[in-house]
């Protein structure tokens, strides 16, 4: 026996076929539940993020990381032992974060008059530009010294490579590892000049492993790798996200001759690692 309406005697499954089919079918209340939930719109995302420029403009590495949405860049180190230093390195032949070098300058000729000490001029240190002020009271041949602070990052030695030619390592560190991550939204079509961008950040995540390897009071990176993430999301792609990540072991090395003249002088070290 069918279930019939009270108003119509129409079985209620043909009914609720009639009025489907008229489009007089009311909601049911999930589906008014449903409708009055807030949904959220495509397109007020992407006004959050940057209009990129037109194809017609430059697509250089440059370009694409001006376009970026967000900047990470993360690093640190992995537990580990720190195995004892199989010859003693001199602390100031390792390389510093803020290595301090004094300078000695002469007032040019062009100050014919003692410096009231406002006075500046300029002189180039390692090929870039500096200016300084020059102290009261000097003038034209007098000289003077002045100090600035500097990373010596650019002295640690970096290799994928295990171990460095004519160099001994006599101290190794625990794993240190960094992270740099883009988020930008681009054109499919600038796809060449997300690959340059790769190179830029890999360049900064080798500079955030070096930051670190000075930190830990170390002057080389050995079985250094990086590894590189790409995803693409939103309407066509647009959106990207770069990931460039590297690993490797801090380590002191010093040349051979030095670690053989350290071993005959201390007795033959015991093997470790």
């Amino acid at each position: 026996k069918l279930a019939c309406s009270d108003k119509t005697g129409i079985p209620r499954t043909t009914l609720h076929t009639i009025l489907k089919r008229n489009g007089q079918l009311p909601y049911s209340k999930r589906r008014e539940r449903r409708a009055n939930m807030p949904v959220s719109v495509a397109h007020e995302t992407r006004s959050e993020i940057p209009v990129p420029p037109h194809p017609s403009q430059s697509k250089s590495a440059e370009g694409v990381l001006n376009n970026q949405r967000s900047k990470i860049v993360t690093g640190g180190s992995l537990q580990g032992v720190i195995y004892p230093s199989r010859a003693k390195v001199p602390e100031e032949n390792l390389p510093s974060l803020t290595k301090e070098t004094t300078y000695e300058v002469t007032v040019p000729e062009s100050v014919l008059e003692p410096s009231d000490g406002s006075i500046t001029m300029g002189c180039v240190i390692n090929g870039k530009r500096n200016t300084i002020k020059i102290p009261e009271g000097l003038q034209k041949d007098d000289t003077f010294t002045f100090t600035r602070t500097h990373s010596e990052t650019g002295k640690v030695f970096t290799s994928t490579l295990r171990s460095l030619p004519e160099m001994d390592i006599v101290q190794s560190k625990p794993i240190i590892w960094s992270s740099v991550t883009y988020d930008f939204y681009k054109k499919s079509a600038d796809q060449q000049a997300m690959g340059n961008a790769v190179g830029k950040l890999t360049q900064e995540a080798q500079a955030k492993i070096l930051e670190q390897v000075v930190e830990h009071r170390c002057n080389a990176c050995l079985g250094l790798s990086f590894n590189v993430t790409t995803d693409s999301s939103g309407e066509s792609g647009n959106r990207k996200l770069i990931i460039v990540t590297a690993h490797g072991t801090p380590c002191v090395v010093v040349s051979t001759a030095t670690a053989s003249s350290n071993n005959d002088a201390a007795g033959k070290p015991q093997p470790f690692g």
